[in-house]
């Protein structure tokens, strides 16, 4: 058999050969263990719909919690993903229900800095999940009596779900950076909307 020479080290053809074929399987194994996470994920996503659909809330929130940590397996852990941030916003949706406002509001502010870091550049965005995030952020701002921020959210969603009922795309930069500016004058229209 012939050696070939890298660098310092010599392989025979044969030895060549072998390693090029567990390279092949590693990224086999790769293709595999991503297509059970991704099955297991949508397994997860379809039982934890269901859960939520029939008020059966704790149940969810432990199907949730498996969703987020096989979502976090397959996209990273430090990484932006759409998925998640619904999975998060879902989260936040079902500890609302069971009045855990506090809880509510870490994981749909989780979710909402995620959909910012995602497409705060995008010239146009509309997406009815982000839309159902704002008022559920709106609704957990309202229990805690942060009326500023509840209106805010509240028009931002309102604004998003016109922007997709007449099938035209909102910049979603846009609308992020209205959700991270102050209140401005929502304290006053929350005010006017109380005398009403």
């Amino acid at each position: 058999m012939g050696c070939v020479q890298t660098k310092d080290t010599r392989y025979t053809a044969g030895e060549r050969s072998q390693e090029g074929h567990k390279d092949d399987e590693s990224g086999d194994a790769e293709k595999i263990k991503r297509t059970a996470l991704e099955g297991d994920i949508t397994a997860a996503r379809e039982e934890s719909h269901y859960l939520l659909e029939i008020e059966q809330y704790h149940e969810a929130i432990s199907m949730l919690d498996q969703r987020l940590q096989l979502e976090r397996d397959l996209y990273g852990k430090k990484n932006a993903n759409e998925n998640v941030a619904i999975t998060l916003g879902y989260l936040g949706e079902a500890w609302f229900k069971l009045e855990n406002y506090g809880k509510s509001q870490l994981y749909l502010y989780e979710a909402l800095n995620m959909w910012k870091e995602m497409y705060s550049n995008y010239a146009a965005y509309n997406n009815e999940d982000l839309a159902k995030l704002l008022t559920n952020l709106a609704n957990v701002c309202e229990k805690n009596k942060d009326f500023p921020s509840a209106v805010k959210y509240h028009e931002q969603a309102l604004r998003m779900k016109k922007a997709i009922e007449a099938g035209m795309a909102l910049p979603i930069g846009l609308a992020c950076n209205a959700v991270g500016d102050g209140a401005g004058s929502s304290g006053s229209k929350l005010n006017s909307l109380r005398r009403s």
